[in-house]
């Protein structure tokens, strides 16, 4: 959830006003970079009453029940939690939807999102993203569902623009990060830490495709 937040940060014009957190550990990195933001806990249990206006929602919601590296059992696995976020998107009704899954998504459960988010009045497109076309130096392919109100009339799109930085910056960002493999020898908190990791996005994707949001307006 923080790299949607972090994501928007960098888009600009956008403010985080809630996150859904179950884990303890993410929790508690959410309250330290984002402190007075509420954090609802579980995405199935949540209070739709309680939930502030918001114009947009984003959701990289659990992938273990359709990835191959799972039993992909997709819809049937109870990890599935499509139908809770499309729960909140009927509640909210926001302006905008950004989703992320893996890609195996489109073999197991698309039809149920693009059904979901069409039965809640959206349209969407979506297109599958590597981290590697930020710079980053792995792969990482990620499908991204942006979905809004159906017959809403879009402007063309701006040229995205990573924050202005240059591709040798970009490089250099990328090379901040910590040459460790997936076996993290005495790095305090490494498996809470790893799979924070495997959970998340990459923030510089969201931020492009943000930063059309925030054009579009």
């Amino acid at each position: 959830m923080s790299g949607f937040a972090l994501a928007a940060r960098w888009a600009g014009g956008i403010e985080t006003v809630a996150f859904c957190e179950i884990e303890p550990y993410c929790k508690r990195v959410l309250t330290k970079h984002w402190p007075g933001v509420p954090i609802y806990d579980d995405l199935r249990t949540l209070d739709l009453d309680a939930l502030p206006a918001a114009d947009i929602v984003t959701a990289g919601f659990p992938c273990q029940s359709i990835s191959h590296a799972g039993r992909m059992r997709g819809t049937a696995d109870d990890r599935w939690l499509w139908p809770y976020i499309a729960r909140v998107l009927r509640a909210v009704r926001p302006a905008w939807v950004l989703l992320e899954n893996v890609p195996s998504l489109r073999k197991r459960g698309m039809a149920e999102v693009v059904g979901g988010l069409a039965a809640c009045g959206y349209d969407c497109e979506w297109d599958c993203l590597p981290a590697c076309i930020v710079g980053a130096p792995h792969i990482r392919d990620r499908i991204w569902i942006l979905a809004y109100p159906r017959r809403k009339r879009h402007r063309t799109p701006p040229q995205p623009v990573f924050a202005g930085r240059t591709s040798a910056e970009l490089r250099a960002w990328w090379t901040s990060e910590p040459d460790v493999a997936r076996v993290a020898t005495g790095l305090p908190g490494a498996v809470d830490r790893r799979r924070a990791l495997g959970n998340s996005i990459v923030p510089a994707i969201a931020e492009l495709i943000l930063r059309r949001v925030v054009a579009e307006g």
